[in-house]
């Protein structure tokens, strides 16, 4: 066998070029390309390199990106899961700079499944991973509660698919007070995604249709006023996500009596979306037009 750091090095290199040749709009090419880079990997492993296991795992990952962008989605799903396996037996043995690839890997695997109406499999490879996360967190909060929240979070999005609204609600929930935790640490870091899992809190308790619950109208405010703060500081970054706060929060108000209070935080909402719509009509003014129409639905109430 050849030196293996040079096949490994190949191996990179080709995969670097089936990246590009994706991005020229070359994706017969590109698949070629990282199709060979995870052969060369593969006979390294096979030999006992354990030390390309990460490379091996990468290469997959993205030999099924490429696979699924040129619709040959069934083949892809086999590359994916391999690659979320090999990443879960790195993760837990306790290479926890692989985390992050992990997770995405295991987001690639479950656009796989989910395309292939595989929706309980998502759940279960969801389930399994928050749980290898959890523990890992446990040990190293600092570096890995992140990493850990998100995934909680991708668990409930996928229990909230599938119909299982209170569990949904629950790991939500619990995403909420890990980032109340790390946002007292690091604001700058951990406010934005703090404000959108709040936001999610109050639409899992909407789909549960507890309009009455305060812990709706509750974490749907505290959205509202994180995202005042960061809107003040990176308008252009966060104004889109006040208003459709403001718009949300205007329609716990409405719902549970609180007229007026509704009306004023959906005219906040009108103010920004006039303000997006002029500068970028197509992106913006659908949402404008749905400020309106409850406006104006709540007038007439």
């Amino acid at each position: 066998m050849q030196d293996p750091d040079q096949l490994a090095g190949l191996a990179k290199s080709l995969g670097n070029h089936a990246n590009r040749l994706a991005d020229a709009g070359r994706p017969e090419e590109a698949l070629a390309a990282i199709a060979e880079a995870v052969q060369i990997l593969k006979r390294l492993v096979e030999a006992g390199q354990d030390a390309f296991l990460p490379d091996l795992a990468g290469s997959l990952n993205n030999y099924s990106v490429q696979l699924a962008d040129l619709g040959r989605r069934r083949e892809a799903l086999a590359p994916s899961a391999e690659a979320v396996r090999i990443y879960r037996g790195l993760v837990n043995a306790g290479q926890d700079a692989l985390v992050h690839n992990f997770i995405m890997s295991l987001g690639n695997h479950f656009n796989q499944l989910t395309d292939s109406g595989r929706r309980e499999e998502v759940l279960a490879e969801t389930t399994k991973a928050v749980q290898i996360l959890r523990q890992q967190a446990e040990v190293r909060p600092d570096a890995l509660l992140p990493d850990f929240a998100k995934s909680l979070n991708c668990l409930s999005n996928q229990l909230a698919a599938l119909g299982r609204r209170e569990r949904a609600l629950e790991a939500v929930t619990e995403v909420v007070q890990i980032y109340r935790q790390l946002a007292k640490v690091r604001p700058a870091a951990f406010l934005p995604d703090l404000s959108g899992y709040l936001h999610n809190v109050a639409m899992a308790l909407a789909a549960l249709n507890r309009w009455g619950d305060g812990n709706g109208l509750d974490a749907i405010t505290e959205a509202v006023a994180i995202r005042q703060q960061l809107a003040e500081e990176r308008p252009d970054a966060h104004r889109p996500d006040l208003a459709r706060s403001l718009n949300d929060r205007a329609i716990w108000l409405a719902i549970v009596g609180r007229r007026q209070e509704a009306l004023d935080s959906i005219n906040k909402a009108i103010i920004i979306r006039k303000q997006l719509a002029a500068a970028r009509t197509a992106v913006y003014q659908g949402e404008l037009n749905k400020s309106l129409h409850l406006r104006s639905t709540l007038q007439d109430m």
